[in-house]
């Protein structure tokens, strides 16, 4: 007997996935793409009390998958965290981008793998070099990505900022410029304190599940 045929409703599953597999690779290349811009990140891992610590790491590499490698030294405290709870938080910001990477990170002591990666900025950690016993590699193996792209936002509000400073120059001219009515900018998240709003990150949100 001949194999029988998918049905249409089969078909149109079978194309809803291929179609949302091909969205997943696109949105992780994506993802990749712009980890790879930053050359440090905070790492957060979890102590043996259960406290938590935030440092910040050079970035070694990024895999086609998310994954981060970073270089440590074995003996470091960043190791017995690790060693207690894998599971571990990595962070990028700039100015108008931010992600953040959970995942499970693992101690590799490969020495081809460290000879791949290394690079003379690391004398200044591992006087011996590549050959330092104490240096290993740490890859966190990134399960979920949250993505804020703050960039259109933060250009419309400054060009939306510009104008309220035009206006209020004209009315506060003769206070003078470091007036309190003066138009100024606040920090991230705050609104200033003449009431125009500042930079806030309230741009585009996306949450990756990428393995």
């Amino acid at each position: 007997m001949g194999s029988v045929a998918p049905s249409s409703k089969d078909q149109s599953r079978m194309m809803d996935s291929a179609h949302g597999d091909k969205q997943h690779a696109e949105k992780v290349k994506k993802l990749v793409e712009n980890m790879r811009g930053f050359h440090n990140a905070m790492l957060t891992t979890r102590r043996a009390d259960s406290g938590l610590r935030t440092r910040p790491m050079a970035v070694a590499h990024v895999d086609d998958n998310g994954d981060v490698w970073f270089a440590m030294s074995c003996d470091s405290s960043k190791c017995s965290d690790i060693e207690f709870d894998p599971h571990v938080s990595v962070s990028f910001q700039s100015s108008s981008s931010f992600i953040s990477i959970s995942g499970k990170a693992i101690i590799n002591k490969d020495r081809q793998k460290i000879d791949e990666f290394y690079t003379h900025a690391w004398d200044a950690f591992f006087p011996k070099g590549k050959e330092s016993p104490e240096l290993c590699l740490l890859r966190v193996e990134a399960q979920t990505a949250e993505i804020w792209d703050n960039t259109l936002t933060t250009k419309i509000t400054m060009w939306m900022e510009a104008g309220m400073n035009m206006l209020k120059r004209g009315a506060t001219d003769e206070a003078g410029p470091h007036s309190p009515k003066s138009a100024r900018r606040g920090s991230l998240g705050e609104t200033a304190t003449d009431g125009t709003s500042s930079h806030k990150i309230h741009g585009a949100h996306e949450k990756i599940n990428i393995k």
